[in-house]
């Protein structure tokens, strides 16, 4: 099959963008990036083509071009999503990354307006001169604050003011037929976002693109929650015997208010567990028993540990740590724990609402051919099934070779979690060990739904078992009736 972008639909797209030859990638070496990232997502290809968009009408135009070509087209803020913003082979990528424009700044409201290429540390900077923060994920610096709202990113605010969409006010959205629309307050002509709802009977169309991730069109404003800065903040650190008791712990901290932030890790992410995990990896799956003897040799550590950030005014948070660590020592047998200083300096830096210069992937001890791969499952679950799932979860990754690498974060007052497994003892570049990622994330997809979970992205093939997902492909079906928007992500069973 020819993979060569056609001089006519090159054209098409140069005069599109201005006349500017540079703002439109056809040479094979520039495209590879865009079909890789650090996911075990299979199919990954090089697109066609790469566009290089400055406005929300160029990319009403490049949409046109793509349905009359019939190409498909993927959405690309920063890019660095883990298999969410991977090409289509043989498709057109929109990267938006030169719309990177603070839109505007609204003190009473409260309220940001941000462009796709607007990024973490771009936004915090501007946004601490002014006295105001944003919730920022534990993502790298340079990762995009409008796509991380918009694909339920779970930043540093998450306990106390939930998800990144449950921050979002309004979005201004080209549609797959190329025209504009604003939804929330803005929808009106002349109003600013402040505010979501809006003039009935018009629904909340807001939520009909969070999550969507570049099925029903191309975001190109986004308008979120900021918050003041804390004038003071405090951290602490806790071990639990297990799960069980730490999930009761943490909901008893958050439902008396003793704690702004609280997230939760398995054992295996302590130092001196990772640290002599090292040291086995010769290339293999971990075996059952190779895991369960590095669980013995480090008998003495908590099997579960959890941060406590608390956000205070001038006089200080210590009241909320006094009785925060008297409630978790006497009532549920918690072990306070030394922070060493890089948790120190990454609470502080997500409680100030400053991206920490972090990567996940320097959690997880590990070398060889394992360097470089990351891949994150997550699921939406209530506090009573953490310890089901946290025990058939080990007992998955123990199937499939994988360390317990089990995360969760609570919602505001714990009346639901983020309960994820990280992913990253595996080699992106084989075939058959990123099968068997994908096979562990099917059973972890089989085992959250039966426990009372849901996960956050389903796994081809689960979609179907959704009751909604027919609605979802009447509303695709209505909005991108030739179906150029990443159309393998939503096609009938």
């Amino acid at each position: 099959m020819e993979t060569s972008i056609s001089d006519q639909l090159h054209a098409r797209l140069v005069a599109v963008l201005g006349g500017d030859s540079n703002r439109v990638l056809v040479e094979q070496g520039p495209l590879e990036p865009y079909g890789r990232d650090f996911s075990y997502v299979e199919g990954k290809a090089p697109p066609r083509t790469v566009a290089f968009p400055k406005t929300a009408a160029e990319i009403s135009q490049l949409l046109a071009v793509a349905t009359s070509f019939g190409v498909p087209v993927t959405p690309r803020g920063a890019g660095l999503g883990l298999g969410t913003t991977m090409s289509v082979e043989f498709g057109i990528v929109v990267d938006c990354s030169l719309m990177d424009r603070i839109v505007s700044i609204d003190k009473e409201t409260e309220t940001v307006v941000v462009e796709p290429g607007v990024t973490f540390k771009t936004l915090s900077r501007v946004l601490a001169s002014k006295g105001f923060a944003v919730s920022v994920p534990d993502a790298p610096p340079t990762a995009s604050v409008l796509a991380n709202h918009l694909n339920f990113g779970a930043g540093g605010y998450v306990t106390r003011h939930g998800l990144g969409p449950d921050l979002v006010v309004g979005l201004e959205v080209v549609l797959p037929d190329g025209s504009i629309v604003r939804t929330g307050t803005g929808m009106a002509m002349g109003v600013e976002f402040f505010g979501r709802y809006a003039a009935s009977p018009i629904p909340d169309l807001t939520g009909l693109f969070l999550g969507s991730l570049g099925t029903l069109g191309v975001v190109t404003q986004l308008a979120i929650r900021i918050f003041p800065r804390p004038a003071t903040v405090a951290h602490r650190k806790f071990g639990f015997a297990d799960m069980a008791m730490a999930s009761h712990a943490v909901q008893a901290v958050v439902r008396r208010q003793l704690a702004d932030q609280v997230t939760v890790y398995s054992w295996f992410f302590l130092a001196e567990a990772t640290a002599r995990l090292a040291d086995r990896i010769d290339g293999k799956p971990l075996d059952e028993a190779s895991m369960r003897s590095l669980r013995d040799e480090v008998r003495h550590l908590p099997e579960v540990y959890a941060f406590f950030s608390i956000h205070g005014d001038q006089r200080g948070p210590q009241e909320r740590l006094v009785e925060l660590h008297e409630l978790l020592t006497q009532d549920f047998e918690g072990q306070a724990m030394d922070m060493s200083a890089d948790e120190t300096a990454k609470c502080n830096h997500i409680a100030m609402g400053e991206p920490h210069e972090f990567s996940k992937r320097a959690l997880l001890g590990r070398k060889g051919r394992y360097q470089g791969a990351f891949g994150n499952y997550s699921t939406y679950a209530p506090m009573s099934a953490w310890s089901a799932l946290y025990e058939a979860w080990g007992r998955i990754g123990a199937q499939f070779g994988h360390p317990v690498t089990i995360y969760a974060k609570l919602m505001p007052r714990g009346r639901f979690s983020i309960f994820g497994f990280f992913l990253s003892y595996y080699d992106q570049d084989d075939p058959v060990d990123r099968k068997r990622i994908a096979d562990l994330c099917r059973a972890l997809d089989a085992a959250t739904c039966r426990l009372g979970g849901i996960p956050a992205i389903s796994m081809p093939g689960q979609l179907s078992q959704m009751s909604a997902y027919p609605l979802y492909l009447t509303i695709k079906r209505a909005l991108d009736p030739h179906n150029i928007m990443r159309p393998t992500l939503a096609k009938p069973a």
